[in-house]
């Protein structure tokens, strides 16, 4: 249905309509795990299957995450022959077997720009260069920041309670009782986030529950060692010892 969410599977199920289209392909009434090189001799028609290819069995990755494009295939013979017409057309691609699927993969930014170029998906070529150049962007802003002017500027990321963060407290929190004075050598402090009234995913209090757990299971521990192994303290044991 339109709008939703998923892979679409498109199916021709008319015998006669099947027959039509093996016989485009120069196919038999049976199909052949094979690629029809006599169909492929142009550039254009060579872009032309690769773009089916991806449309029937491709996938690339977010880029803001990072950089995968494949084309996945259950059988072995094609996932060959799609390789090896590839490395003809100038590309350098890696193959993989990943659960009973062969894979022609490329991980490097510039590849899967120019394969989504070749088989006519130019502006989500454009987007993967967008993103990269956002991406070196923010690691060079990032770099600047930590590195060249470690002396003019600290940044710190963190989630803190009321309490375990003296500067949070002053400019976070606002609390009038904190106490906290700038560094001499970083005199101008700025707070930037949001209170929030539970945590956001478990993980941001895995580590105190973690912790808590812990030190009562040592409790306990104690407890039922004290229980086990009473401790009795002579007295005149104790007045001989201090002597």
């Amino acid at each position: 249905p339109e709008g939703a969410a998923g892979k679409r599977t498109f199916l021709i199920t008319a015998p006669e309509k099947i027959l039509s289209i093996l016989e485009v392909f120069g196919q038999e009434s049976t199909v052949s795990h094979h690629i029809n090189y006599g169909m492929l001799e142009t550039d254009c028609c060579r872009q032309s299957f690769f773009r089916g290819a991806f449309l029937a069995g491709g996938s690339v990755t977010d880029p803001d995450k990072r950089y995968h494009l494949e084309l996945l295939t259950s059988h072995p013979s094609v996932s060959r022959e799609a390789f090896s017409l590839m490395l003809e057309m100038g590309f350098a691609p890696k193959d993989a077997v990943r659960s009973g699927g062969y894979i022609t993969y490329f991980k490097q930014s510039e590849a899967i720009e120019d394969v989504l170029t070749t088989i006519g998906a130019p502006l989500a070529a454009m987007g993967i260069m967008q993103a990269k150049m956002q991406k070196d962007m923010r690691n060079a802003v990032n770099r600047r920041v930590n590195c060249d002017s470690v002396t003019y500027v600290k940044v710190q990321h963190g989630l803190w309670e009321l309490g375990k963060n003296s500067a949070v407290d002053k400019y976070g929190f606002k609390a009038k009782n904190a106490e906290f004075t700038p560094n001499e050598a970083l005199p101008s402090v700025e707070c930037v986030g949001k209170k929030l009234k539970a945590p956001e995913a478990w993980n941001d209090e895995k580590g105190k529950v973690t912790t808590d757990y812990q030190d009562f299971l040592e409790a306990e521990w104690i407890k039922r060692l004290r229980e086990k192994y009473p401790v009795e303290i002579k007295d005149a044991v104790w007045q001989r010892i201090k002597k």
